[in-house]
Parts: C-alpha cells; sequence; structure tokens
C-alpha cells in the first residue's frame, strides 16, 4: 500500500506505511528475506521522492544487499534495487555513483 501511495503522487503518506512496514518484518521475517529486502528499498525510494538522501541511501542499499544476498543479481526485483540508487543518485547530483547503478541495473 505504501508503494501505491508513492506512485500515486503521495510519497509522505507511502513512507509513513512503509516504515511500519519494515518495523514489523524485522520483528517478523529473517534479516535476509528478500520481502525485508524489497520492503527497505521501497521505503527508501519514498526517502529519495522527499529529498531525504542520506536516509535514502542507507536503506537502498541494505534493501539491495539483502535482495543480492537472497535473490541474486539478476533477478528482477535485485535490478529494480539497483535502478532504484540509480535514481537516488541522479537527483542526489552524484552522476559517478548514479552511473554505476544504472550500470547494475541494466544486466
Amino acid at each position: 500500500y505504501g508503494s501505491s501511495l508513492r506512485l500515486g503522487g503521495d510519497p509522505e503518506a507511502g513512507e509513513v506505511y512503509l516504515r511500519a512496514a519494515v518495523t514489523g518484518m524485522r520483528a517478523s521475517l529473517p534479516a535476509d528475506s528478500w520481502r525485508l529486502g524489497r520492503t527497505t528499498s521501497a521505503w527508501g525510494a519514498c526517502l529519495t521522492d522527499l529529498g531525504r538522501f542520506d536516509e535514502a541511501e542507507d536503506l537502498l542499499r541494505r534493501g539491495h544487499d539483502i535482495l543480492l544476498a537472497a535473490l541474486g543479481p539478476d533477478d528482477s526485483r535485485t535490478l529494480d534495487a539497483a535502478g532504484e540508487l540509480a535514481r537516488l543518485y541522479e537527483r542526489w547530483q552524484r552522476p559517478d555513483d548514479a552511473a554505476h547503478w544504472r550500470a547494475v541495473a541494466a544486466r
């Protein structure tokens, strides 16, 4: 639901739901669950939309790391997470980092 709110143009509301989801998932799922990785990445995407780049970077990297370990580098969810990192760095005006993650996402 949080991702739907974000994509519908309300990242503030989406962030609230995704933060709560990650908190609950951390309490109930293993730390290496791909579901936790996917939701962590989605939360980071909301923070990117809100311009909270430092927080977004931490969450997006954690989400990508979990997805990479759980699903591998070629899974669409891992590639989506890499794409969100590229988007973060583009918005943050860090072109070298953005280029790196665009290349990772283009596998």
